[in-house]
């Protein structure tokens, strides 16, 4: 999907989502401050920001790509002219603006770094930080100031609830006028961001509601029912006459037809509608049982689109099943009382955020772990629930909603209807469990319904012998098959999807990773493996590759090849007429490839746009498969390597070509500067492969400056870069080979040095754990 936003429901598989990881805004808090800054305590910020990062890596873990607004902000904020325009906005926005101080507060914020600038902005300036001539304390609200403030700029620590200053509508966004003057500022950011962010400029987003319009309106009462329907808190901070403006300017510009305004208590504790109710899954919502009266009744405005008028026609009721099956089109609705509807449990975990669940896929919902009465009930009624602790964050009143912003969702699949034992057509999801089917989703005629997720049948009988052969969307569905069975075997769900086949490994070469990774993904998938070593078959030696195929194919459905040459998994696969899958050739490595996107998806957040250096041998395998990997999936993609060892021919103008129909990034380069740039994973491999030891001086004389280390690292300027390696690794002298090298060449390490490699950057370990998964989706989907 090209588009930068679409969010056509709560609840559609989420792609991408924009967080903040609270800083030292939240340290900036005082108990003086406490009131007016929105917040009912001082949280603990260590605690908080590694609360936040579970949550974020709860969130990759899932295959979804995380954006940081204090990073869309800086890199927004390139142009000098653009910034200096924001400063001045942001310091008039702070009530900074004509006077005495204004020039030394804007010269001091435009000193920094975009992105120091930007967390400064969010912390906070102290007067202390600013250096004023002496006649500024002559002027008069300094000579009768009785009480020291001290801030020139208030932090803003409500930021880590993304949710709030702009949230996504269809292919569009409202920009919000905050209801209390402490969070006015915030919506700055994403103007600027939609402005002039690459990511969004000239993408021609529309903006439903603005920022600098007169009344309140605030993004956690904002619920997207379906891709025409939408839901609205009338609320402490939404006003009816701010969502009256926007209903016009969405029915104008977009499909959606109707909105569901629901009137709620004004109070501190139900601040916002997603406060008190969220959707969850196609018929399914939390409700706190306290929004609505003795009777069950709320107060509801239904606005609905008339063609031909500006403004929406408006309906009162007092229902909200009944409205909500309307607009959903459903015979029947659940909804699932927080504390389950217990008065002191509901009470309790509402005010702790047990109705703020994010919905992160139909039926699957992130919470607060605290919340468990609430959460029982979410799984008693089919709910998959992903717990968080949020002792910390929770002090700022909110919960994953609100601490989230939803840029991109998938759009919803259909409902199938089939029929129950009385012969009556009904929705999967209001039938008994006991005649209802494992799966909810609509499946097309290519896939096979496992759970609610079903695994395509796309790619099924194909071979795996380089990416070369795959299209970015088939490639994008092996790494989105590889996210799912991984939270599958997490949570200890088995999937035999292939229950009685067997495959062959076939080891030319010895493995760790690729022969464990083939055996453990083959058994989770009720696949029996059989291990083929170079001394167990006739392969090469008195069999021909095409008579071995041949063989083969007739006793197994697939087969593994681990080996030197190329030509021989090409064989293979031409003549065994069942799927083959290359472990690793001299050429290419493919499967090695898969494990590191998907590990770069669960720490950098994204594929598209990453910033990849290989470091070392340009032209081997591993360099070859990157190229042609990163060049399809829209990486930018860089290789480092003294020009003796740069890539050439086909494969380099083959990887090329592929990157100027996707938009992907090629840099062949000795220099380090120019490689490491804001890199945000750096790669390497062995110096000399298997079968190459002979080259062991050669290879050390050119690589050595090339070795990874805390000085390369710190090169990128990125404190979160990330080093990966297909492994094994020459980092320490505890090997036979790695004692010899050390023994002839007095070498501790060879292309990492042990410091990196144990260090918090090295995520070796996760991707050499993910070869088992990603090989694991690539077996599902192709036998």
């Amino acid at each position: 999907m090209d588009e930068p936003i679409y969010i056509t429901s709560e609840i559609g598989r989420l792609r991408t989502v924009l967080l903040h990881r609270p800083g030292e805004e939240l340290e900036n808090l005082t108990p003086e401050t406490l009131h007016d800054l929105l917040f009912d305590d001082i949280p603990h910020l260590k605690v908080a920001q590694e609360e936040h990062d579970r949550f974020a890596n709860v969130l990759r873990e899932r295959g979804i790509e995380v954006l940081y607004l204090d990073e869309l902000a800086a890199e927004s904020l390139a142009d000098d002219a653009v910034r200096r325009r924001f400063v001045d906005e942001m310091l008039a926005a702070s009530k900074q603006g004509e006077r005495r101080v204004t020039r030394a507060l804007a010269e001091y914020l435009l000193g920094m770094e975009p992105r120091q600038m930007v967390r400064k902005l969010m912390a906070g300036v102290r007067k202390d930080e600013i250096n004023l001539p002496a006649e500024h304390s002559e002027q008069l609200h300094d000579m009768v100031e009785q009480d020291h403030y001290p801030f020139y700029l208030d932090p803003m620590p409500n930021l880590y609830f993304t949710r709030d200053p702009a949230a996504a509508i269809g292919r569009g966004l409202t920009i919000n006028r905050m209801h209390w003057p402490a969070r006015r500022r915030e919506s700055l950011f994403m103007r600027y961001i939609i402005d002039h962010h690459p990511r969004f400029a000239g993408k021609n987003i529309p903006v439903w509601y603005n920022r600098d319009e007169k009344f309140s309106m605030e993004g956690g009462d904002e619920l997207i029912l379906n891709r025409t329907t939408m839901a609205i808190g009338i609320s402490e901070r939404t006003t009816p006459e701010a969502i009256e403006t926007m209903a016009a300017n969405l029915f104008a510009g977009s499909e959606f037809k109707k909105i569901i305004a629901l009137q709620i208590p004004k109070s501190h504790a139900f601040m916002h509608l997603d406060t008190v109710f969220t959707m969850i899954d196609y018929d399914k919502f939390t409700i706190h049982p306290e929004i609505r009266d003795a009777e069950g009744h709320l107060n509801l405005f239904i606005l609905e689109k008339v063609e031909g008028q500006k403004y929406p026609k408006i309906t009162r009721e007092n229902d909200l099943e009944h409205a909500l099956r309307v607009a959903l089109s459903l015979p029947k609705i659940t909804l699932i009382e927080c504390g389950g509807g217990d008065e002191i449990a509901a009470a309790r975990e509402q005010w702790n955020d047990g109705s703020n669940t994010l919905a992160i896929a139909p039926g699957v919902v992130v919470t607060y772990d605290r919340n468990y009465v609430t959460n029982q009930k979410l799984r008693d009624a089919g709910v998959e629930v992903i717990e968080i602790s949020g002792s910390e964050l929770g002090r700022g009143r909110g919960g994953p909603r609100c601490m989230s912003m939803p840029l991109v969702r998938e759009e919803l699949k259909h409902r199938i209807e089939v029929n129950d034992n009385r012969g009556v057509s009904v929705p999967v999801a209001n039938m008994p469990s006991a005649v209802a089917p494992r799966f909810i989703e609509k499946t097309e005629p290519n896939t096979v319904p496992s759970g609610k997720w079903a695994l395509s049948r796309e790619l099924r009988g194909r071979s795996f012998l380089t990416l070369k052969d795959f299209t970015p969307s088939e490639i994008r569905l092996m790494l989105d098959t590889a996210h799912e069975l991984k939270r599958q075997k997490k949570n200890g769900q088995a999937h035999r999807l292939h229950e009685g086949k067997q495959v062959a490994l076939l080891f030319e070469k010895t493995s760790t990773r690729t022969r464990c990774a083939f055996t453990v993904a083959a058994n989770d998938l009720g696949v029996a493996p059989e291990f083929l070593g170079k001394d167990d078959i006739q392969l090469g030696k008195k069999e021909s590759v095409e008579d071995t195929a041949k063989v083969l194919g007739r006793m197994f459905d697939g087969i593994e090849f681990r080996g030197f040459k190329h030509s021989t998994v090409e064989g293979l696969a031409e003549f065994a007429n069942v799927p083959v899958w290359n472990g690793l050739t001299d050429t290419f490595h493919p499967t090695q490839i898969l494990a590191d996107f998907m590990t770069i998806e669960e720490h950098v957040g994204k594929l598209k746009g990453a910033k990849l250096v290989f470091v070392g041998d340009g032209r081997n395998n591993m360099a070859n498969s990157l190229l042609i990997g990163s060049a399809k999936m829209g990486v930018d993609f860089r290789i480092l390597a003294p020009r003796e060892l740069h890539p050439v021919g086909e494969i380099l103008e083959t990887a090329r070509a592929i990157a100027a129909e996707t938009g992907a990034k090629i840099m062949v380069t000795d220099n380090h500067g120019e490689a490491l740039a804001g890199a945000d994973a750096i790669y390497t491999d062995v110096w000399a492969s298997m079968g190459e030891e002979d080259q062991f001086a050669e290879r050390i004389a050119l690589l050595k400056p090339y070795q990874v280390n805390r000085a390369m690292l710190e090169q990128t300027r990125n404190l979160n870069v990330k080093f990966l390696h297909c492994l094994p690794s020459f980092h320490d002298t505890n090997t036979t080979i790695g004692q010899q090298i050390h023994d002839q060449y007095g070498l501790d390490c060879m292309e990492v040095t042990d410091e990196v490699f144990r260090s918090k950057h090295s995520v070796v370990f996760d991707e050499a754990e993910n070869r088992m998964h990603t090989i694991k989706a690539v077996m599902a989907l192709t036998l």
